[in-house]
């Protein structure tokens, strides 16, 4: 008797895995330019609460929201073994993952910490009444990449 065990799949799995890119999320590249203070800056101070109230937009959201998200989306870890096996490459799937913190974090902005960001200081005027809203420009620079 000959057994015939077929290894494809599961050299696919190493292989994709071995190589698989990863997913950065937070103020990238030409996205952190403005006018004064890049919005880099602008959102390191206010994620670690440096001269400003603390008002973690992305480390927060993530830790508490991200897991959540990525299983509405169908993006766990039997779906990454799956595309792993079928096609070797997870780029697109990451590509996927990446989105899914954009959304996480814009969540956040819109809800404003889900209502834990502490208020603006009295007499402060904002443009939209939102939280690190008011010119929408540290909102507006969240992307994706990966590599």
């Amino acid at each position: 008797m000959k057994v015939k065990l077929d290894m494809s799949k599961l050299k696919n799995i190493a292989e994709a895995l071995g190589n698989a890119p990863k997913a950065k999320v937070g103020v990238l590249g030409s996205k952190a330019s403005r006018d004064g203070m890049n919005n880099a800056q602008i959102g390191l101070y206010h994620e670690f609460g440096y001269g400003v109230p603390k008002r973690s937009f992305l480390r927060q959201p993530i830790l508490e929201k991200f897991q959540d998200k990525l299983d509405e989306a169908g993006l766990d870890g039997s779906t990454v073994f799956e595309t792993a096996s079928q096609t070797g490459d997870l780029t697109d799937l990451i590509k996927g993952i990446g989105l899914v913190g954009e959304t996480v974090v814009a969540d956040s902005f819109r809800t404003g910490g889900d209502g834990k960001w502490p208020a603006h200081a009295p007499g402060y005027k904002n443009n939209t009444g939102m939280v690190l809203v008011d010119s929408q420009q540290l909102r507006d620079s969240i992307s994706s990449e990966v590599s």
